[in-house]
């Protein structure tokens, strides 16, 4: 299974978000190479990627 961490330039979050998403993956067993970081670059993309759980 691969999973993708998608953030937005400058995000404050995005070094601890990757840092946990990569602890919670090596916890299960789970190689970090499965693992790709998405940097959404505009709006448009961010509205074609449809996000769960962003607010509006």
């Amino acid at each position: 299974m691969d999973f993708e961490l998608r953030t937005i330039p400058g995000c404050p979050n995005s070094g601890p978000a990757l840092k946990l998403f990569r602890g919670v993956l090596a916890a299960e067993g789970r190689d970090a190479e499965s693992l790709t970081v998405h940097e959404v670059a505009s709006e448009r993309e961010a509205k074609e990627l449809h996000p769960l759980g962003a607010r509006a």
